[in-house]
């Protein structure tokens, strides 16, 4: 008796590209499955173009996109993985669970830090003017130095705001690093860098090159916000006013090359009552988004090359309904950009329309901080924001996803509490540093001596 051979199931017979287009819809413990069921399925899924479709289909939605070009078939499956897994556990009504890590503590702490699109890299100025990245895929993180600066009166630029060129190949950004305060009558610098991926030798992943100063000798005043783009910088300044003059706020905007002597700058009108916390941005087709507690300010960037003048023109100023306590950055789509703020326990959506003819709008949500405690620190995501709460000195954060309909004001929030105890207790966080929910990777700051704590979503 002769035994009939197997046959391959009608399933694995149909085209390669279908079966692809199938393996697209299915979620991330499916996929695993599928992998693991046959040579077949797990040569099928093999594919460097499958793994980055699907992680371009991850990220739909989300803002900035993880740059993932260079990345090897093997490095696309991990990171996609890791990304549903992360978007299904959000999502699950279940309990959340992290594993935590201490980036190697240094003398000085981070003024400002970010995740790098994809999670990976972690970029942070110090408050001694050190600028440091590293790669929190790292078993044990290792911060490297990019650069240090300090004031031409000796005192450390430790302040900064970063951008990150989403169309550069390798990935690169660019860092704008400045003083907090000015003090009257000393000329003051703004130091700008570019910092490109140097390739593979892990020694030295990136390199920072200094592209342009600007310098400024302003009355005493203060930067409480900034944004940096490629071709321009501008922050808001609060000037000391004097016993006729009360406290002021301009916008600052420069445009500026690597030739110092190229620089141009334009000064916004005086702003009424300026206020704290605010956001500054940039938007598409040469706007500036600027929003305090107050209103909602757009203004439009004009430029003449023939005289190289430079100046700001307000396009809409929006009232706020109420005064918000946390202001997301600000996450730029297709057509729209969008910001969420907190209001004592309810969140709200800020959407700036790319059409510059349309107006602001504020979209009003349901209660989002439990137990009507105002957290200390709130870091958003697109769709996802972490709550940093020290009730009785014990550090609590809490996970919020939300998802926005219409109409104006139906969205879906889900808020999950979680309490984490600390070994060392100087290791306790004392705000955060820096969120991914691509991958769900929190970082926080720790306490002097503690070190950083990275905590990824398991």
């Amino acid at each position: 008796m002769y035994m009939s051979k197997l046959r391959m199931p009608p399933f694995c017979l149909l085209p390669l590209e279908l079966l692809l287009e199938i393996f697209m819809y299915l979620d991330y413990r499916s996929l695993i499955d599928m992998r693991l069921t046959c040579k077949w399925f797990h040569n099928a899924m093999d594919s460097q173009h499958f793994w980055r479709t699907l992680a371009s289909d991850v990220q739909t939605g989300l803002a900035p996109v993880a740059q993932l070009d260079g990345y090897s078939s093997e490095e696309l499956m991990r990171w996609t993985l890791r990304s549903l897994r992360a978007r299904a556990c959000l999502n699950s009504s279940g309990p959340l669970r992290f594993r935590s890590r201490v980036i190697a503590s240094k003398v000085a702490r981070a003024n400002k830090a970010e995740l790098l699109p994809g999670g990976r890299w972690f970029f942070s100025v110090h408050d001694n003017g050190s600028a440091f990245i590293v790669d929190l895929d790292q078993e044990q993180p290792q911060p490297q130095l990019l650069f240090t600066n300090t004031s031409s009166i000796g005192r450390p630029l430790g302040e900064s705001c970063t951008w990150i060129d989403g169309g550069s190949l390798p990935l690169s950004f660019r860092v704008a690093v400045y003083s907090w305060e000015m003090e009257v009558n000393r000329k003051t610098r703004i130091c700008i860098y570019r910092v490109d991926n140097a390739g593979e030798d892990p020694n030295t992943p990136f390199v920072a090159t200094r592209l342009s100063v600007i310098w400024e000798n302003p009355r005493r005043a203060k930067r409480y916000a900034s944004a940096l783009s490629a071709k321009y910088f501008v922050h808001y300044i609060m000037q000391d006013g004097n016993e006729e003059e009360d406290y002021v706020g301009e916008l600052r905007l420069y445009r500026y090359s690597r030739k110092t002597d190229a620089l141009a700058s334009a000064v916004s009108e005086k702003l009424i009552a300026p206020t704290w916390p605010c956001q500054l941005f940039f938007l598409p087709g040469e706007r500036i988004g600027f929003i305090t507690r107050n209103f909602i300010n757009v203004f439009s960037i004009k430029y003449n090359v023939d005289t190289a003048a430079l100046s700001l023109v307000s396009i809409h100023h929006v009232l706020h309904p109420q005064d918000p306590e946390h202001f997301s950055p600000p996450f730029i789509r297709t057509t729209q950009t969008h910001l969420m703020s907190i209001y004592e326990e309810n969140l709200r959506r800020i959407t700036i329309d790319h059409d510059a003819t349309l107006p602001p709008v504020v979209e009003e949500a349901e209660k989002v901080i439990p137990n009507q405690n105002i957290p200390d620190k709130v870091w958003f995501g697109p769709t996802a924001c972490i709550l940093l709460r020290r009730p009785f000195n014990k550090p609590v954060f809490d996970v919020a996803t939300y998802e926005f309909h219409a109409p104006p004001g139906a969205a879906r929030i889900s808020c999950r509490e979680h309490f984490q105890s600390y070994d060392p207790p100087n290791s306790q966080p004392k705000g955060i540093l820096a969120f991914d929910e691509t991958i769900g990777r929190i970082v926080f700051l720790g306490r002097s001596g503690g070190g950083n704590r990275v905590m990824d979503l398991i």
